[in-house]
């Protein structure tokens, strides 16, 4: 599993992803450490482990897979009005209502048009 902080502390089993970027060293969800230690600890088994030429180290990551506990963490009006309201009208969502985020990293300022596509949704496929 990923060895990033989970969503629920030092008990989450790397697979609910809350931040890709704390690997043990951010004091969140109740904890400084993952399951799996501290930041420190990782990279020194990294280290060791990169001593011996038959041992290669890969982490287990889906960038876009993150979760949270955090109701309503959706920060865009308009995205959340459509999942939460227009597409379904406000019943039988597709998928937890707390894991709907959409972020456009490095984006300016400005009006965005995003067509959601999927089963349950309407769209055409024109």
């Amino acid at each position: 599993p990923c060895p990033a902080k989970g969503n629920w502390g030092i008990v989450d089993n790397g697979y609910g992803i809350y931040d890709h970027y704390d690997l043990g060293n951010y004091n969140q969800k109740g904890t400084i450490e993952t399951r799996f230690g501290s930041r420190t600890e990782l990279e020194q088994m990294i280290a060791v482990m990169h001593q011996s030429p038959k041992i290669e180290v890969y982490s287990d990551v889906v960038l876009n897979h993150i979760y949270s506990d955090e109701s309503n963490e959706e920060a865009n009006p308009a995205v959340k009005a459509y999942v939460f309201g227009e597409a379904h009208n406000e019943q039988n969502m597709p998928y937890p209502a707390n894991e709907v985020r959409w972020v456009i990293p490095d984006a300016t300022a400005g009006d965005y048009y995003i067509q959601i596509k999927g089963y349950g949704l309407p769209w055409t496929s024109s």
